[in-house]
């Protein structure tokens, strides 16, 4: 987590757990709903990333 907070702050960007604009999800389609799930309170004011790396996956659609 140190990695990527770093790497957040070399581009001018604020690592924020409790009230994120952006949320990366890297998983398959049940980590992708387990941050839905997590940040439901903020839907409307959150964008959400799902990084596909399993084998089937319909909402975590991008693949490294």
């Amino acid at each position: 987590m140190h990695k990527i907070r770093s790497y957040l702050q070399d581009f001018g960007l604020v690592y924020d757990e409790a009230q994120p604009d952006i949320v990366i999800s890297v998983g398959g389609d049940g980590t992708l709903l387990y941050a839905f799930h997590r940040y439901s309170s903020r839907l409307d004011r959150t964008a959400f990333i799902g990084v596909h790396t399993g084998h089937l996956g319909f909402y975590a659609d991008w693949v490294p």
